[in-house]
């Protein structure tokens, strides 16, 4: 810990001689600057190449920022990570190049200045937290280092996610929630790069529910303790593994809940006592997010849902991925980055196989169709032998898709046998599977065994006539 004025005073020298460093070297290495003429404020004979993409007034309005009295005879230490590095200790990771860690580049960066051309002034400006003295940063920077218990919030961006903003902020679990991103927020995520709708009137977008973006916030706890203690970094990565887990389980949460297209876009990391550019801008998982933006795919959360969402969240988040229930849960949440028709429905296929057919090579269809109609708890005994029947005529379906034929008409039906066209068919079958895979989940305690349909079938006291 540093207690005394002295090592005070020794941190600030540390940290004004690493970000005065760290500055000389990218202007160094963005700018192609001799490394032997070291960049000093207001130094005659400063030129920028030619081939520099960025404007003159950058340039210029970085070196103003550096043009006080604190910042003369500004030199590159060689020696000034080092010092920072042995005043601060173990307590903060020092690789750099660690995507999910903090690290000493990423605390100085914050005091390097990022100017940006301000389009209603016409002229360069800093971001606000920029404008702070020194002093007023280095106060919160010191405080940061002395803090035992580190508690960081990851903001993740839920592409195409919709809700009424009355719910909201709507609590999953005691440290994952979903909430409204704040503009601040969806200016950091890029989801104003997300906006146009592909089809309909842009004019309409504030009115759509669901608007602004919404994201999901889990909050993450780390305890310092003793400099040369490594339980710190051992707790980050057993934090960043369950952040991980936290995304995969509310995709597949919410593919359980109903039809619909969400995507994971960027995360901000941040730390409460030290806010500034401390962040890690993870790059999105959506490949194409303009298949994510806002149409009449995507999914939307009901007040209703609250209770379920949770409970299936707090399920998930325990799975093991290599059981039945992970691989299932797996597939439905892949269906709904699948554009096709034909590609979701075959995942819910195997969705369905994984739960309610994986236990023997043969007479597949039959088991699948009849475990999963006595799944669904169907009361009438009539319609249970419609699921039955419809279920095997899906995957008769599913064979021709597959093997590259087209689909028989009498298999292409709609619950009732009536006939359909194929995408109701399809959109049938997976409102049916996600509806059993959802049942199975909310009512499996401890592992999962397939032979658990059969049991539970042969258990019901049959009605002799």
């Amino acid at each position: 810990m540093i207690e005394s004025s002295e090592g005070q005073r020794s941190l600030r020298d540390a940290l004004q001689s690493c970000v005065r460093a760290f500055t000389s070297r990218r202007i160094h290495q963005d700018y192609g600057v001799s490394e032997k003429r070291v960049w000093e404020p207001g130094a005659p004979g400063f030129m920028v190449p030619r081939d520099v993409q960025e404007p003159s007034w950058w340039i210029e309005a970085r070196l103003d920022f550096f043009k006080g009295p604190e910042w003369d005879g500004i030199a590159a230490a060689a020696d000034a990570w080092p010092a920072l590095h042995e005043l601060i200790g173990k307590r903060i990771a020092t690789d750099a190049g660690t995507e999910n860690k903090m690290s000493l580049q990423r605390l100085v960066d914050p005091f390097i200045p990022q100017p940006y051309w301000d389009r209603e002034t016409q002229a360069p400006a800093l971001p606000q937290f920029e404008r702070r003295t020194f002093d007023e940063m280095f106060e919160r920077f010191a405080k940061f280092v002395e803090t035992p218990m580190l508690t960081y919030t990851t903001t993740t961006l839920l592409v195409g996610l919709r809700a009424d903003l009355e719910m909201l902020p709507l609590r999953i679990s005691d440290d994952v929630s979903i909430i409204a991103l704040s503009d601040a927020e969806v200016q950091e995520l890029g989801a104003q790069d997300l906006v146009p709708i592909p089809h309909g009137n842009p004019r309409d977008l504030f009115a759509w529910p669901g608007f602004p973006w919404l994201a999901l916030r889990h909050e993450r706890r780390l305890v310092r303790r003793l400099p040369t203690d490594e339980s710190f970094e051992t707790q980050e990565r057993a934090n960043e593994e369950m952040h991980e887990r936290i995304h995969a389980a509310i995709l597949r949460s919410l593919a359980l809940l109903r039809y619909g297209v969400v995507g994971l876009g960027g995360s901000i990391s941040r730390h409460s006592d030290w806010d500034f550019r401390t962040a890690t801008i993870r790059r999105p998982r959506v490949e194409t997010p303009s298949m994510f933006s806002l149409s009449e795919r995507n999914l939307q959360i009901m007040p209703e849902d609250a209770g379920l969402l949770a409970s299936l969240f707090n399920r998930l988040i325990h799975r093991n991925d290599d059981d039945a229930i992970g691989i299932a849960t797996r597939r439905l949440e892949f269906a709904m980055e699948k554009k096709r028709p034909e590609d979701r429905f075959i995942d819910g296929v195997i969705a369905a196989e994984a739960i309610f057919g994986s236990d023997g090579n043969s007479e597949v269809t039959y088991r699948v169709a009849l475990r999963l109609a006595f799944a669904l708890k169907v009361d009438d005994a009539q319609q249970r032998m419609r699921v039955f029947k419809f279920v095997k005529r899906a995957y008769a379906v599913r064979s021709s898709i597959v093997h590259g034929n087209r689909p028989s008409d009498r298999d292409v039906v709609d619950l009732d046998g009536s006939r359909v066209m194929l995408s109701q068919h399809m959109r049938v079958a997976e409102d049916l599977i996600r509806a059993a895979v959802r049942e199975a989940v909310l009512t499996t305690e401890g592992p999962f065994r397939h032979e658990v349909w059969d049991e539970k079938i042969l258990a019901v006291t049959p009605q002799l006539r």
